[in-house]
């Protein structure tokens, strides 16, 4: 079956709250709840916020937000909610042309990012309607497309599991690789063992981690990222990342590459997702595994100067000299 779309995706649509706080002994205390800083917070109570800067995030959307955006044909998939949050989301998609089937009821998923004077975030979620996602799975878009992105974290909770295995079912069968990004909170990866080991062994050809996730899977399962999928993608922050693979029998089997420097950092939020956008965009496009990961982190220094988790405008720098310099070392 003829490939048509670059990368499709499915996750629940979600807005992304982002407000500075003070801390105390490593505490914060917001609308009267104390949180660890750091520390990662699921409630069925609809979070109340007002007075924050507020942005359409989610982990698979953000990535496929900056495919789109670097010229990638994407695909998303999602359920939203009937209110505010959910038509930001709608409107931002029909603004970006993006490809799109979307319900909509019940509320929209919100994330509220706490940040810190030393810009450290602390999160707090609300999951709204996530349990509608994946009642009415597009075969056809996963079928069709070269990569099917999903995010550990849209596996919670449990009750959409099996319809997300499904999915990824579908994407073995029709030859669309399948890209995993391990970001969630350190709890989830180490209380979810059985579930890893699925995903990793069976499904997975590409996957994603930073630092803390990669150290917490490795003490959960006792083997590295690397150990178990084609291209293992380690985003480092500030040292760039380290990618480690066994696709391509003509490309090094471990490439090194540095971060593009950033004076003026405004929020760390999507940073990573940026990073996985041009690198999916490039290997998409058959550029190499260090052509990739240089776009990856081009594109990644450009929405850590954002105050949302994606880039709001298109990069203005040719994109062929970002290869170019990638292939000149």
């Amino acid at each position: 079956m003829e490939k048509l779309i670059d990368v499709c995706g499915f996750e629940e649509g979600m807005v992304d709250y982002f407000l500075d706080v003070k801390e105390s002994d490593n505490k914060i205390l917001f609308n009267g709840h104390e949180y660890n800083k750091n520390g990662t917070y699921f409630t069925n109570e609809e979070l109340n916020i007002t007075n924050a800067f507020h942005a359409v995030g989610g982990s698979t959307a953000n990535v496929l937000h900056g495919i789109n955006n670097l010229g990638g044909k994407i695909f998303y998939y999602s359920v939203i909610g009937d209110d505010e949050a959910g038509s930001l989301i709608l409107d931002e998609l029909i603004k970006t042309n993006t490809l799109f089937d979307i319900k909509q009821l019940g509320k929209t998923t919100k994330i509220l990012s706490l940040i810190t004077k030393d810009k450290e975030r602390t999160f707090v979620t609300y999951k709204g309607s996530s349990y509608f996602l994946f009642e009415d799975i597009p075969a056809w878009a996963i079928e069709r497309s070269k990569i099917f992105q999903i995010s550990f974290y849209t596996f919670f909770p449990h009750y959409i599991k099996d319809s997300l295995i499904e999915a990824m079912n579908i994407a073995k069968n029709s030859n669309t690789l399948i890209s995993f990004d391990l970001g969630a909170p350190n709890l989830l990866i180490k209380e979810n063992k059985g579930l890893l080991l699925t995903i990793l062994n069976e499904y997975a050809n590409i996957a994603f981690a930073n630092e803390e996730e990669a150290l917490a899977l490795e003490q959960t399962i006792e083997y590295p990222l690397d150990h178990f999928v084609d291209i293992a993608v380690y985003k480092k922050g500030k040292d760039g990342a380290l990618i480690k693979q066994t696709m391509f029998k003509d490309q090094p089997k471990e490439i090194k590459i540095d971060a593009f420097q950033v004076s003026n950092i405004t929020n760390t939020s999507g940073a990573g997702d940026g990073f996985a956008a041009g690198f999916l965009y490039a290997l998409t496009r058959g550029h190499s595994l260090k052509e990739a990961a240089m776009l990856g982190t081009y594109y990644a220094s450009l929405v850590l100067q954002e105050p949302g988790s994606r880039l709001s405008y298109k990069p203005t720098i040719r994109l062929e000299e970002i290869l170019k310099s990638a292939s000149s070392y």
